[in-house]
């Protein structure tokens, strides 16, 4: 241990060795707190003396012979005889003479005792060192009282170590001694801040830490010297890469074992009070610490004052949380959780939060089980997932689950339990649902908890068995509703369901899950099965010819004014001027959860989701006999109110009621209704989703509102946003949800980098299995993002990926399947990829799901036409097209222009490619808006050309390979762990560009380029831009 802020202390010592040396005796007694550091300064006396010729002698008592009576004095004589004293010590028979006596030792011993440190002294000054002198034994301190009283003229200087807090033990040595001339006490105490910022800089482990980071490593170790030293150590054990982090202190082993030592070599109340403490955490007061150990108040107050005075209570009570988890794991299992149970019950009693109580009860493994206890973990889970700690509401439902007293309250814990559960990993929600389904066929599952189990039945696929847990719950509330129901097969849907692995589709639509022979083969690449017929193979092979990247048409985008669907002004978007009104899409964050019209029937919510998951169930209603009536699907009468002027608008009620409505119309409606119903709650609630209809219906909803109402920017930002928000980054399936949104609506405005990480991130988040039918949305935006970039080795990754074969029967599998046919199109292979899009299209059309803000699989199925050289037929397709969309802008028409006039006549391209470009400014599509310039650029190149050279017109697709970037073997080392999206932001960063330009350039948000930056810091390890290597401008296309 070096010595630091002891220069003062050490200086008296030499003062007093000075006398010695002129014959003057002296007595002083070091007192301080354990850990101190009075051993090291004695020792470092002990060298100066030595070095000035002196005699050192040294002895130290222990707590484990403080009862052997003559310990200590034996040490002395063996030392004093070890020096070779003329007249020498008393002889070990008569030490063990006087040790087997009681009383008072004898006169005679101590008068040889002195006799010999006089002879001793008469050679040479002498200093006689008894560290931890409070161990010593009665016998031996009177010994000690007596010689002291007794050197004041020989060369003698008895220096005495002991720790506070043990003034009792030696209250008769200080009332006999220390008022006398010649003897003094000496009081140390923890380093201040500045020294423990000196002793940081003379050790080379330490030697780099900041002067302002002194103050965390004066906190950890309360400036205690030896647990500053261990500090230290742990800091040099950490090797270079982690010691060059210089910062706050990481304590490890060595901290551990230190504190333990101060710990135990106090006394014995003080290390209970540090376990009481350490046990009530955050809770604690001295009040409870009494109450916990049944200790009075002025013990408790002055173990305290000593545990602070010692620095093992810093800033309060710990001063680091390791600190405070190493008085833990040294409680003894059966002690810890006897503790663990009293101070739960304290703090109820005190009224604590129940949070708190709760810890308690989780730490002290059903150690007791009282009736309260329940309520309190119901209450503390309640809490938790009200703030976002969905972990901790997991835990104390599960450990609630333990507790309960009958099958009512096992039945609405574990239902909460599993809803809960969901939103860290769906795949471990699995385990409950038999038990849970059984609770709602018992009837002790009903309303919403029972709806809990038919949410989790719908993520997993199960339609059939949440259609019926979903019928019992109707049947009981007394809704008499008829509800959507087909069990035909000429629907492609038996009475099996698809969880029973059963087909997804009549074979008269294309879709069988039979097998690659029937042409639609619903698995994935490892099971061989094949999607868009058998000769073309799932694993897409063979050389790769013409590699080019499509078009990024949003196939998610439900709505918005530019489909020529109207949602009424007084839903906030106003037809006749194509901007938001007070209620419009910016106040479609402002709610968490459905109007109350929806909200008061949360079975007509589930039962709306279902119909959409499972198109198949849609086909007709079963009245309440359970016959089935065939009906013709009315979606228009079904999803819409018509107002007195006859604006259609969303009728929450009518939605709730009608569960044939899950279509396209009923998304755009009923966001509409969301964001003018709700417009003032709390923003980013509708993202963030109430789960009413299930786990995910809300994001989903929202998605396809705002980027349907050409609200990239919003969504990006406000998905952006919550992923920021701290409640959300310990909800796994959550974030994988938002990242999803931020990936179409990055894909929406054409910045298919950004798209490409958040969909991988996505899918990196929770695995593919926890995604459940969901899986094709973020598969499908990795698909389609890495095919924009030309990145073939990750598209075929995600493909590679297994998805549910129950997912085929669901609108989940339409972005996925059309997201295979854009690989195949890049791969030029046009004929394969007209496959896949002409099944989506009758899959949707099937599904009366057909609108291109879902999947725009007609633009790309004219793409594949014109690859294939089929002008006249592609011209057809995108005539129709557009004559379905009408003159609205929107991204699909603006596309759908760009086609037209790949096959149109020369004289009209130009005109066709115009529009296309101000309809496509108006989409926000920077990609496709790029791809409409650039043909139109060409095309008036075509037109000032001479009329005999003509401008060859390159495949539609083909035109558009973006630059590759550097390879990865040409960068430089620190620029090499860069991603193509760090090198484009860094160069224009480089390049002096501000994070708006930057932003605008790479059509990406400002808080993406921030995000960028910080990740280029710290990976190039530079403060900010002005430090950026200027070698970055030249390895990215963009600078």
């Amino acid at each position: 241990m070096k010595l630091t802020e002891r220069d003062v202390e050490l200086g008296l010592l030499r003062e007093l060795y000075e006398e010695c040396l002129a014959g003057k005796g002296a007595l002083v007694v070091v007192n301080g707190p354990v850990g101190c550091g009075k051993t090291a300064l004695v020792r470092a006396f002990a060298g100066q003396v030595v070095d000035r010729g002196g005699t050192f002698l040294s002895v130290t008592g222990a707590a484990s012979e403080s009862l052997d009576r003559l310990g200590l004095i034996d040490q002395l004589v063996t030392a004093i005889r070890a020096r070779g004293a003329a007249d020498g010590p008393p002889a070990a028979t008569e030490l063990t003479k006087a040790a087997e006596a009681s009383g008072r030792v004898p006169r005679a011993l101590m008068q040889r005792i002195h006799r010999s440190v006089a002879e001793l002294a008469g050679h040479r000054p002498l200093v006689l060192h008894v560290d931890d002198v409070h161990f010593a034994d009665e016998a031996s301190l009177q010994c000690l009282r007596y010689l002291v009283r007794r050197i004041d003229a020989l060369p003698v200087l008895v220096v005495l170590t002991e720790t506070a807090g043990h003034d009792r033990a030696l209250a008769t040595l200080h009332a006999e001694t220390l008022h006398l001339p010649h003897c003094r006490r000496l009081r140390i105490g923890p380093l201040t801040v500045d020294g423990v910022a000196t002793y940081l800089a003379a050790h080379p482990a330490t030697r780099a830490t900041l002067p302002q980071h002194a103050e965390l490593w004066a906190r950890a170790s309360g400036g205690n010297p030896l647990l500053l030293d261990a500090l230290v150590e742990d800091t040099a054990g950490r090797g270079p890469a982690e010691a060059a982090e210089r910062g706050a202190p990481r304590p490890h082993e060595a901290f551990r074992n230190a504190f333990l030592r101060c710990l135990h070599r106090g006394e014995p109340t003080l290390l209970a009070v540090a376990r009481a403490a350490a046990v009530l955490g955050d809770s604690v007061t001295p009040a409870l610490i009494g109450a916990l150990l049944g200790a009075d108040a002025t013990s408790v107050r002055w173990s305290i004052t000593e545990l602070r005075a010692a620095g093992l209570f810093s800033g309060g009570w710990f001063g680091h949380e390791r600190a405070r988890l190493t008085v833990l794991a040294d409680l003894p299992g059966p002690d810890l959780t006897a503790l663990r149970a009293r101070a739960a019950e304290l703090l109820r009693e005190s009224g604590a939060p129940a949070a708190v109580v709760a810890g308690q009860l989780l730490a002290a493994h059903d150690s007791a089980k009282a009736p309260w206890q329940l309520d309190i973990l119901r209450e503390a889970a309640r809490e938790a997932l009200a703030a976002g700690d969905i972990g901790a509401g997991v835990d104390h439902l599960r450990h609630a689950s333990r507790l309960c007293r009958d099958a009512d309250q096992e039945a609405e814990v574990i239902a909460a339990l599993a809803e809960a559960q969901w939103s860290i990993d769906p795949v471990k929600t699995s385990r409950y649902l038999p038990q849970l389904s059984r609770m709602v066929r018992a009837g002790l599952l009903t309303g919403s908890d029972a709806l809990v189990v038919v949410k989790q039945k719908v993520w997993r696929g199960e339609f059939t068995q949440a259609d019926d847990l979903l019928r019992i719950i109707e049947a009981r509330e007394g809704a008499g509703h008829g509800h959507a129901w087909d069990t035909g097969p000429e629907h492609g849907w038996d009475t099996g369901g698809p969880e029973q692995g059963r087909g997804t589709g009549g074979p008269e639509h294309g879709w069988d899950a039979g097998g690659p022979e029937q042409g639609r083969g619903s698995g994935g690449p490892e099971q061989g099965r094949h999607v868009g017929g058998p000769e073309q193979d799932w694993h897409v092979g063979g050389p790769e010819q013409d590699w080019h990247v499509g078009g990024p048409e949003q196939d998610w985008h439900v709505g918005g004014p530019e489909q020529g669907r109207h949602t009424g002004a007084e839903h906030g978007w106003d037809p006749g001027t194509e901007r938001s009104c007070d209620a419009g899409p910016e106040h479609a964050w402002d709610t968490a959860g459905y109007p109350p019209a929806v909200s008061r029937s949360d079975s007509a919510l589930v039962r709306l989701w279902l119909s959409f998951c499972c198109p198949g169930l849609r086909r007709g209603t079963r009245t309440t006999d359970g016959a089935t009536d065939r009906t013709t699907d009315r979606t228009t009468d079904l999803t819409t109110d018509r107002t007195q002027t006859g604006a259609v608008t969303a009728t929450p009620a009518a939605l709730a009621g009608r569960p044939a409505a899950m279509v396209p119309h009923a998304f755009l409606t009923l966001g509409a209704g969301l964001v003018a119903a709700e417009r003032n709650r709390p923003a980013g609630g509708l993202l963030r989703g109430s789960g009413t209809a299930s786990p995910f219906a809300d994001p989903l909803v929202a998605l396809i509102y705002l980027t349907g109402a050409q609200r990239l920017d919003d969504t990006m930002l406000q998905a952006e946003r919550l992923l920021d928000d701290p409640r959300n980054r310990r909800l796994p399936m959550g974030r994988a949800l938002l990242e999803t949104i931020r990936a179409a609506a990055a894909l929406g405005r054409g910045d298919v980098v950004a798209a490409g990480e958040a969909a991988g991130t996505a899918l990196d988040l929770v695995s593919a299995e926890a995604w459940g039918i969901a899986i094709g949305l973020p598969l499908a935006l990795a698909i389609r993002a890495a095919t924009e970039r030309g990145d073939a080795e990750t598209a075929r990754a995600c493909l590679d990926v297994p998805v549910p074969m129950v997912m085929f029967g669901t609108p989940f599998a339409l972005p996925y399947l059309h997201a295979l046919g854009r690989f195949r199109l890049a791969l030029n292979r046009p004929r394969a990829a007209l496959r896949d899009f002409e099944s989506c299209g009758e899959l949707m059309a099937k599904w009366q799901l057909d609108a291109p803000e879902l999947v725009d699989w007609r633009n790309d199925a004219v793409a594949a036409l014109i690859a294939l050289g089929d002008r006249q037929r592609a011209r057809e397709r995108v005539e129709e097209h557009l004559a379905r969309l009408g003159d609205r802008p929107s991204r699909a028409r603006g596309t759908a222009l760009r086609h037209l006039a790949a096959v149109s006549p020369p004289r009209h391209r130009l005109r066709l490619l115009e529009e296309a470009v101000r309809v496509l400014d108006a989409c926000g599509d920077g990609l496709e808006r790029g791809r409409a310039r650039a043909e139109a650029e060409s095309a008036r190149r075509a037109a000032r050309a001479p009329a005999d050279v003509p401008e060859p017109m390159a495949p539609p697709a083909a035109r558009w390979d973006a630059p590759s970037p550097p390879g990865r073997d040409a960068l430089p080392a620190p620029l090499a762990e860069l991603t193509d999206a760090e090198l484009r932001v860094g160069a224009l960063a480089a390049a002096g560009r501000t994070n708006r330009d930057i932003a605008d350039r790479l059509s990406i948000t400002v808080s993406t380029v921030e995000q960028h930056l910080t990740k280029i810091y710290r990976k190039l390890k530079v403060r900010g831009r002005a430090d950026l290597p200027a070698s970055i401008t030249g390895l990215s296309e963009v600078s």
